[in-house]
């Protein structure tokens, strides 16, 4: 624990110049978080976040600073009162489904104590029990070379919870073996999409904030790159993973003759999701894109 915070210290120290010449921005987060902060929405530490371990070691502090202001006016500025508040105590359903054995539902809600992985996450309940978060961030997209993007998606976190295996694979048998992963995906399309942002960028292994000791990066590997890379995400030179909304699919012309009644009918289920989530979600916020021109 002291070493801990030792190296807190250290790192407080170490930014005392960039805290000072960037003394403007500080202030901005400051007054976009007091709203935040007087509603006990957040705690003391979300001010402070972005000098420690934050989304991507690959972002500077000014980076994660302006993602984190940025995150914060985003989300009070589409999201209603009511709905905001219920963000940060107990989560918005963004789709369920059920039958009388079990129960699968996605949630989005606000991250607290693991924030430092993304602000939000969506969270895979089944039973009651969480079995895959999905974290992200709302940033400009400058930061990542997109300029022409006022607004992004950044995931910069996903992973399931341990001891949930039976679970999992109660979610991959109900849904014509569709992962949790590929159903968190096509939920978090939809919000994008109801928000009107078209972009999505995945964060890669060698950035993710938790990778670290050599066993554990190949763990991570199948987590993120593969994953992106099997969902078609084109690869930038920073590493991260680009995806266009609406994601991007395989020409059902490319797929097996033995795969494609199967692959139809797991694309049809995932045109259900993203239509009950697009309805679902679009009643949590201002001004949602009208449902009549989603893909």
């Amino acid at each position: 624990m002291l070493k801990k915070y030792t190296k807190q210290l250290i790192n407080i120290i170490k930014s005392a110049p960039f805290l000072i010449l960037s003394f403007k921005r500080h202030y901005k987060l400051y007054k976009v978080l007091n709203f935040y902060r007087k509603n006990s929405l957040i705690k003391f530490r979300t001010y402070g976040i972005y000098l420690f371990t934050y989304l991507s070691k690959h972002l500077s502090s000014k980076e994660k600073l302006l993602i984190l202001t940025y995150h914060y006016e985003f989300i009070k500025k589409y999201f209603k009162n009511v709905y905001l508040e219920k963000l940060f105590n107990e989560g918005l359903v963004c789709w369920d489904e059920g039958n009388c054995t079990a129960s699968f539902m996605i949630s989005l809600m606000a991250s607290h104590s693991l924030e430092f992985e993304g602000s939000l996450t969506l969270v895979f309940i089944v039973n009651n029990s969480q079995i895959f978060n999905l974290n992200f961030s709302f940033a400009p997209g400058e930061i990542f070379g997109y300029k022409d993007h006022k607004t992004i998606i950044f995931i910069s976190g996903l992973k399931g919870v341990k001891n949930q295996c039976a679970k999992i694979g109660l979610v991959h048998r109900s849904y014509l073996e569709l992962s949790p992963r590929i159903i968190l995906m096509k939920v978090l399309e939809s919000i994008s999409t109801c928000l009107g942002i078209d972009i999505i960028i995945a964060i890669n292994t060698n950035n993710q904030v938790s990778s670290g000791k050599q066993e554990v990066i190949e763990n991570f590997y199948k987590t993120y790159d593969n994953f992106w890379e099997c969902l078609l995400g084109e690869r930038l030179a920073q590493g991260y993973y680009i995806f266009k909304c609406p994601l991007p699919e395989k020409s059902i012309h490319l797929i097996k003759h033995r795969y494609k009644k199967r692959t139809i009918a797991r694309r049809r289920k995932l045109k259900d999701i993203y239509e009950k989530s697009s309805l679902c979600f679009s009643l949590h916020i201002l001004n949602p894109v009208s449902l009549d021109i989603l893909p």
